[in-house]
């Protein structure tokens, strides 16, 4: 796969055209074992895995002379397999030294390798289960293996184990029916998923110093919700046992669904067309989720309860019959101690969940909101267009900055048109303090916007004591500009790790973005500096002037290399002070 390239402001944006029509990728938040970026997007026909840098795998002997019979066309169904089975046996994938070299004017990592998965439906949706920061740092855990959860037009629900060590190229078929093979089913004819979340759940007394997660916890909306408690072996995490199986009925059909962040928590975060979001609590009643050797259908009264709802705005009435806005998609910030919505007319906004600022607040105001609709009137039901920005060298005046900060935190007026489409990611980090750093993306139709460090924008805001609207000088959202979609809607944004950004370093930057598009792949990637950050401020080390040069020169003994080095010293020497004289 060869991207189009692209250069604009410290920003190399790469867009992959693709023969399927995304529904939406998302990146696994651990590298492979050969440190590539593992992306896993789904299509009108399955599922295709890519793997985006790193190093390649080293071919085999055996390999080597499986291509050649392939080159003089006697290889065959039987050698493959064979080759495979050879690979397994040496008990150790080896990989080359080094990563492909990069061109240094469009740095940016190959695709190395791709597999296809062809199911029997289209995948609607999928989902990589949310790794506990504390556990991304364990060696093994999950590094080799990883699973995918996987919603499909026919109703069906499936758990993919995906092997993150790239295969070659004579392996790729085997490696595509081996994940046939193994695939889960959670539900073969069940209403068609709405929407499905993922992550790794361990029990309250265990530490993740201990042992692996015990169980993968995924949860499927649509007009009910079905929780499933997928327990991992102790002694093979790759082993699925039998789930355990939990169904809610639900008031309304469900728009957007989130895990909360903790490894040990149960809560689920539902939002549903009537404009509310509600919170779950998932209470398994068995101790040992190892222990499950068959199917449960539990009760809602068995197995948890509802924990409280947050109410959405109304919007603005046309027919007299009072409705609150729909809501695009809602997930946990703050370590799961807030909630950020984003609304059908661009409107985000935070509900305070345990910081202890909603007290004194109904339960449909927001303590923090803004706006990403452009001020354009949508009475006629014209589509949501950007307005022209003015350029880039324009004076900040006190006008214009009080025009941005109402853009941004009080939004435009209210108006009525056709709702949009959005979503939010949210990604979180560990930084040198310890301290959890969360970015956060925000999409709505065709503007991308980001907040590179959500604890600061919520210190700053909630201390700026404008109710939470911000002020002239609170940190606003970060527009992501030149993502080129080629009139196409975006299906889903997610969010490379740190270690693996051009940042350089600097703190509250950007992280790089893949961004699906319905048939292209974009990936907005930061440049890094030509210069360390460091040397910037380091003093010059003084050269030592070339005596020896200097002294086979007046010998009249100087080659050509002292030469050449002799006049570089020149170049670069510090010019003389210029003598002024006076005569008398």
């Amino acid at each position: 796969m060869e991207p189009h390239v692209w250069k604009r402001d410290r920003k190399l944006h790469l867009s992959y055209e693709i023969p399927h029509r995304t529904t939406g990728a998302q990146l696994y938040p651990v590298a492979a074992p050969n440190g590539s970026d593992v992306i896993v997007y789904g299509h009108d026909r399955g599922v295709r895995i890519l793997w985006r840098g790193g190093r390649r795998r080293r071919q085999t002997q055996a390999a080597q002379a499986a291509g050649k019979a392939q080159t003089n066309g006697t290889r065959s169904r039987k050698d493959a397999v064979a080759l495979t089975a050879d690979d397994d046996d040496d008990g150790q994938v080896m990989f080359e030294d080094e990563e492909d070299e990069q061109d240094p004017d469009y740095p940016y990592p190959r695709i190395n390798q791709e597999v296809d998965i062809e199911l029997e439906a289209e995948v609607l949706r999928l989902a990589l289960p949310i790794l506990p920061l504390l556990a991304l740092r364990q060696q093994g855990l999950l590094r080799e293996q990883a699973y995918l959860a996987i919603a499909c037009s026919d109703g069906s629900v499936q758990v993919l184990k995906l092997d993150l060590i790239p295969p070659l190229d004579e392996g790729r078929v085997d490696y595509a029916e081996t994940v046939r093979s193994t695939a889960l089913t959670l539900v073969a004819d069940a209403a068609v998923c709405t929407d499905l979340a993922a992550k790794l759940s361990i029990r309250k007394q265990d530490t993740l110093s201990s042992d692996d997660p015990t169980s993968i916890f995924v949860v499927a909306v649509s007009d009910e919700l079905r929780v499933y408690s997928l327990p991992l072996s102790e002694t093979s995490p790759e082993t699925i046992r039998k789930p355990q199986t939990v169904l809610v009925p639900l008031p309304h059909p469900v728009v957007a669904v989130s895990l909360h962040p903790s490894p040990t928590s149960g809560l689920i975060l539902i939002a549903d067309v009537s404009g509310a979001v509600r919170v779950y609590e998932h209470i398994s009643e068995r101790g040992d989720l190892a222990d499950v050797t068959e199917d449960l259908h539990l009760t809602a009264q068995t197995s948890g309860g509802w924990r409280t709802a947050f109410m959405g705005p109304y919007a603005e009435a046309q027919t007299g019959v009072a409705r609150r806005k729909h809501i695009l998609d809602v997930q946990w910030v703050l370590d799961g101690k807030a909630v950020l919505a984003l609304l059908e007319d661009g409107r985000w906004g935070l509900w305070d969940f345990a910081l202890g600022t909603q007290s004194h607040r109904s339960p449909g105001d927001f303590v923090s909101h803004g706006s990403l609709a452009p001020t354009t009137n949508l009475e006629a039901g014209l589509p949501i267009r950007q307005s022209k920005s003015t350029s880039r060298l324009a004076p900040m005046t006190p006008s214009t900055r009080k025009a941005k900060a109402e853009k941004l935190f009080i939004g435009p007026s209210k108006t009525t048109g056709a709702p949009g489409r959005g979503g939010i990611s949210v990604s979180a980090s560990s930084n040198r303090t310890g301290n959890i750093d969360e970015s956060v993306v925000i999409w709505y139709d065709s503007e991308v916007y980001t907040i590179p460090n959500m604890q600061g924008f919520w210190q700053r805001s909630s201390d700026s004591g404008s109710g939470g609207s911000g002020s002239l000088y609170a940190p606003g959202l970060t527009h992501i500009g030149d993502v080129r979609l080629r009139n196409e809607n975006i299906t889903s944004i997610s969010q490379f790790a740190p270690s693996v950004t051009g940042a350089g370093g600097q703190m509250n930057t950007p992280r790089d973005l893949l961004v699906a598009a319905e048939h292209r792949l974009i990936i907005s990637q930061s440049l890094r500096s030509p210069t360390p950050v460091r040397s910037l401020f380091a003093q010059a080390a003084p050269k030592r002037p070339p005596v020896e040069d200097q002294i086979m020169l007046d010998a009249g003994q100087l080659d050509l290399g002292g030469m050449d080095r002799l006049l570089d010293s020149m170049a670069h020497a510090d010019p003389r002070p210029r003598k002024v004289g006076f005569t008398h």
